[in-house]
């Protein structure tokens, strides 16, 4: 590959990952740059070989595999972030671990960052020991430090479920799982079985928690972390934090427009937090590029402006999977398909047949998920009165 390449994809995850391998397979070199060690991003887990209770990871495995066969024009550069992307589609690349930098003029850019879950501002969201919800490895090894530390989850929609069900499934101690929405409505539920493989996955999440020994409270949200009771001669600078009960989380019961009320639930102990508020489009790599935005994504979060094509407002800059939309693992491989193809036309490639017929079957899937995901959002979106529990203030 050359020193200065015409196409870079930002993020490895299953949108970037499908859009760089697509644009191999028509002879176009590519510079694929992520932060991670591995390729596969959230959806994707590259699993602990060493962990029993690992399930298998097909597609991750053949999307890993794929990058693996086609080095030879998908320059992998694990370890790397977009510092800036500024405007004439100069790119700032940088390496974490040396913080050497490279700036690059590329004539496409596929915006693969995926989604980012934002820590809620409540009143001890700050405290040692409490993370975002899609800080998964965080709380993962948060728990690992502390082998009995107890875990409580409190958000929304199929993250929280996801996450909640790996924290199980890797035998950690989950305390509580908090939902602000109640349970899906039958009408919902009978939406999302035009989806039946999507709807047997989020089944499957919920039966993890039933199954274990986690409270589950519906309807509520986590309204205020404290520091626990502090025992055996531990000081509050963590120096020698308490293990156990380090952390008191108080839980509001909600309404049907999640505004909280007066009436709450038991505290709970746990040493671990982890919640969210909702995904929103990781935009952080934009930099000053000048792309217009579209108001919001319904919680505040804002969008970009795209075409049919993927392309945002600026000329080359296309955004794929979460950072386009937040819409999930099926949606951003399709939209991964659907931003090479407008990249490939770009270079012209677009003659490709299999790349067009992948495009086309990608775009029918993208119209089958849009009931299911109307349903996932009308069930699980946070609702304005959630808002009030981040002007509270202690």
């Amino acid at each position: 590959m050359g020193d200065r390449p015409e196409i870079v994809v930002i993020g490895a995850g299953p949108a970037g990952a499908t859009a760089a391998l697509r644009l191999a397979r028509v002879y176009l070199n590519v510079l694929l740059v992520d932060e991670r060690a591995h390729a596969g991003g959230r959806g994707f887990p590259k699993p602990d070989e060493d962990d029993p209770f690992a399930a298998p990871d097909y597609r991750g495995q053949a999307l890993r595999r794929g990058l693996r066969e086609q080095a030879a024009r998908i320059e992998h550069r694990a370890g790397w972030r977009a510092v800036d992307l500024a405007a004439g589609m100069a790119l700032t690349i940088e390496d974490i671990a040396s913080g050497r930098r490279e700036t690059l003029v590329p004539r496409a850019v596929i915006l693969a960052t995926g989604g980012v879950d934002p820590k809620p501002d409540v009143p001890g969201a700050d405290l040692p020991g409490v993370f975002a919800l899609g800080d998964i490895e965080s709380v993962l090894a948060a728990s690992l430090e502390q082998p009995r530390a107890r875990i409580v989850l409190g958000g929304s929609g199929p993250l929280l479920w996801r996450t909640a069900a790996e924290l199980i499934g890797q035998r950690r101690s989950l305390a509580a799982v908090i939902d602000a929405a109640s349970a899906p409505s039958w009408r919902q539920v009978m939406t999302m079985a035009r989806q039946p493989g999507l709807l047997e996955q989020g089944l499957g999440w919920t039966r993890a928690v039933w199954g274990s020994r986690a409270a589950l409270h519906r309807s509520s949200a986590i309204a205020q972390i404290r520091d626990g009771a502090i025992r055996d001669g531990a000081i509050r600078d963590g120096a020698i934090r308490d293990k156990l009960g380090a952390l008191t989380v108080e839980i509001a019961t909600l309404d049907e427009q999640w505004t909280p009320q007066a009436a709450r639930r038991p505290d709970i102990a746990a040493d671990i937090v982890a919640l969210g508020r909702g995904m929103r489009p990781n935009l952080a790599a934009l930099g000053s590029a000048g792309a217009v935005m579209v108001g919001d994504d319904g919680d505040g979060g804002p969008r970009l402006r795209r075409g049919d094509d993927l392309q945002t407002s600026v000329p080359g800059l296309y955004a794929a999977g979460d950072a386009g939309r937040v819409a999930g693992l099926d949606a951003a491989l399709a939209e991964g398909t659907i931003a090479a193809l407008s990249v490939a036309r770009l270079f012209g490639r677009a003659d490709d047949a299999d790349l067009a017929a992948a495009a086309a079957e990608a775009r029918q899937r993208l119209k089958a998920l849009t009931p299911f995901l109307a349903a996932i959002d009308d069930w699980s979106k946070p609702r304005p009165g959630l808002m009030a529990l981040a002007a509270k203030r202690v």
